[in-house]
């Protein structure tokens, strides 16, 4: 930085120049102006060392009689700096399904980050949102990358997006589809008032992969004759898993009932149930 100063009195003016900071440093300790001239001094800003922040300091010109201080302020900012903390993604899907999963992206330095991606090769597979945005200093954001694999077949996949030309290798291993088997079709029980009946409904995995997958009966607040022993869980490859159903004629005039069991696993399967109160044999 430059001081201009300008002697306006009589005569010619002396002045002693000195900084209350270490990182402020007048080229001179004194300064002599004749009257009417102006002369300049160079303030150097010894700032690399200063940590991140405000800094504020102040040169102060003196004589006998009179004394000027110039104050200044220096604004301490790193660059923006891209951090990701990644190299690579994998993500496994099951085929027919769609997984999002997350990019996380932060600027550790200063100021704005401008971000922008872009594919090596264009794959219907691959959603990357959003592409485009600017992430303050300090800051994190999670990008989404969705795998869509319902028009895929088993195997593996491979793809790669730069962010601001760094690299990030994707990775999609498509599972074969569980395969879905049951002992049962439909349920019916046939109960006298005031009696209890219980059934098993046995769910096999016949794929090579992990079956999720939820069971309820459908309107069940109008349904209370029939309760689930479970309603979710996950079946290993090759495993099964046994649901029980109970059956209750307690509170129920004669009469026939009629609802579903609704099961999720990729599909929605119903089956029928039905369950008929009959009349208490005297």
């Amino acid at each position: 930085d430059t001081v201009w100063v300008t002697n306006i009195g009589g005569g010619f003016a002396k002045l002693l120049v000195s900084s209350n900071q270490d990182w402020l440093q007048p080229q001179k300790s004194e300064l002599t102006v004749l009257s009417g001239d102006t002369a300049a001094i160079v303030l150097n800003l010894e700032v690399d060392e200063l940590p991140k922040g405000i800094h504020k300091g102040a040169v102060t010109f003196s004589n006998s009689s009179n004394t000027y201080t110039y104050s200044i302020q220096v604004t301490i900012d790193t660059l923006p700096e891209l951090y990701i903390p990644v190299d690579s993604l994998l993500v496994l899907v099951n085929q027919g399904s769609i997984s999002v999963d997350t990019l996380i992206i932060a600027n550790r330095g200063g100021g704005k980050l401008t971000y922008e991606v872009s594919e090596s090769n264009t794959n219907s597979w691959l959603t990357v949102e959003p592409k485009l945005g600017i992430i303050n200093a300090e800051e994190t954001i999670n990008m989404l990358l969705a795998f869509d694999a319902r028009n895929l077949s088993s195997g593996d996949y491979s793809s790669n997006i730069l962010v601001n030309g760094r690299n990030i290798e994707l990775m999609l291993t498509v599972l074969e589809s569980p395969k879905i088997e049951f002992n049962k079709v439909s349920f019916f029980a046939a109960l006298s008032q005031s009696q209890l009946y219980s059934d098993t409904l046995v769910i096999n995995n016949l794929g090579t992969s992990i079956l999720n997958y939820s069971i309820k009966i459908v309107d069940e607040l109008n349904q209370p004759w029939v309760q689930l022993s479970k309603t979710s869980n996950a079946i290993p490859a090759g495993g099964k898993e046994s649901v029980v159903l109970v059956f209750s004629s307690n509170d129920l005039p004669v009469g026939t009932y009629r609802t579903h069991l609704e099961i999720t696993a990729g599909e929605i399967i119903r089956m029928p149930m039905v369950l008929n109160v009959i009349p208490m044999v005297k």
